[in-house]
């Protein structure tokens, strides 16, 4: 079947590079270069219920994992999150965005991606 990869070019553009030579060598046909996302919402539900990445242990967490032991388990005995295009975190998912996350794309960026990647653009 087709296989195509999305990319959001990251202010460090050697992660961008990088996963475009992963897609590539993992078989991937066709590139999709987003450029619809380069500056973060505001998210005011995330920040509401303060969800951050990594997630934070607070009181309200503990008070919903009370009743699931099953998460704590998970918790306690697996890695833990981590993205492997996104290597510093902290914060809500829109600080984490606004930081990867370049608003300055151009045609330049689009020339180099083409040049690299073998396969389709789109």
């Amino acid at each position: 079947g087709r296989n195509w990869f999305q990319l959001y070019l990251m202010r460090q553009r050697e992660i961008s590079y990088a996963l475009v030579q992963r897609a590539a060598a993992a078989g991937f046909d066709t590139l999709f270069f987003t450029v619809d996302t380069p500056v973060a919402g505001a998210r005011l539900r995330d920040k509401r219920n303060g969800f951050s990445i990594p997630p934070q242990l607070t009181l309200p967490t503990v008070l919903d994992a009370a009743t699931r032991p099953w998460w704590w388990y998970d918790f306690l005995t697996t890695p833990k999150l981590e993205f492997a295009s996104l290597t510093a975190t902290g914060g809500t998912v829109g600080d984490l965005l606004d930081m990867a996350m370049d608003p300055t794309i151009s045609f330049a960026d689009l020339t180099v991606i083409r040049d690299m990647w073998p396969g389709k653009l789109a």
